[in-house]
């Protein structure tokens, strides 16, 4: 009922002063950085201001062809090697990777990983961290609970019963997987390509290219294919990145 609602008050585009006022409260209470946005009165719901995009040529795309991006604008909430397929989540609290993704990924166990938390005030864009093909893509429904670090730690297990959307990145320099949280009120997760990707399909991304976005949330996990990526030294929780930032990189021929 509370999703509905809310995802009512988002889509409203009548009457236009109700629209603006949204918007404008939304702004000051989440002091949003408004500077590269368009006048308030050019968006037609909340929700179209919430998915406003980047200005152009404000977040460049590191060009080192064995980069691997940031694909949000957040903060860093979590980060470092799995052990085994263990990811230490919330402090004190690890979550598997089988349960995150649903499924047992071999592959990406004992990998790097990092999860950033985007607040309502970021811009909720996705970008593909690197240049390749999607392998494969899946959705887990779940519940939605608020995934801010404050929530989580009241409720540690929340990456794992939220709803999700994991998407596989294959590439000649390994494997990245992207997992998608979904969070309180709408949650909608979408993307450019299908989910599930059918059988034999095939959908190319160049590194910086759009993904899809978040309607009212949240948090991506990405994890490397062990053996095959590293993060960036000095990374750190509590840390900004910005879309196009250099996070990582992937290692040709090991």
């Amino acid at each position: 009922m509370i999703e509905q609602f809310m995802r009512a008050v988002a889509e409203m585009q009548r009457p236009s002063w109700f629209v603006r006022l949204a918007i404008r409260v939304f702004i000051r209470l989440y002091r949003v950085d408004v500077a590269a946005a368009k006048p308030v009165h050019a968006y037609c719901s909340l929700l179209e201001f919430f998915l406003r995009e980047p200005a152009s040529g404000s977040r460049p795309i590191a060009p080192e062809s064995d980069s691997i991006i940031a694909p949000v604008d957040a903060v860093i909430t979590a980060c470092g090697v799995a052990d085994s397929d263990a990811l230490v989540l919330v402090k004190g609290h690890t979550a598997s990777l089988a349960e995150l993704a649903g499924e047992k990924l071999d592959a990406f166990e004992g990998g790097a990983y990092l999860m950033l938390y985007l607040s309502p005030a970021d811009i909720h864009r996705i970008y593909a961290p690197c240049a390749g093909s999607v392998r494969r893509s899946w959705r887990i429904e779940g519940v939605l609970r608020p995934v801010c670090p404050k929530a989580v730690a009241r409720m540690p297990r929340t990456f794992v019963t939220n709803r999700r959307v994991v998407t596989e990145i294959g590439s000649s320099c390994g494997r990245v997987l992207m997992i998608k949280v979904g969070a309180r009120n709408v949650g909608r997760i979408v993307t450019h390509h299908p989910v599930p990707l059918p059988d034999g399909a095939r959908h190319d991304y160049r590194k910086g290219d759009e993904l899809g976005w978040f309607e009212l949330g949240s948090t991506v996990i990405l994890v490397l294919e062990r053996g095959r990526g590293a993060l960036r030294p000095g990374l750190e929780t509590g840390q900004r990145v910005r879309i196009g930032e250099a996070i990582g990189r992937v290692e040709e021929g090991r």
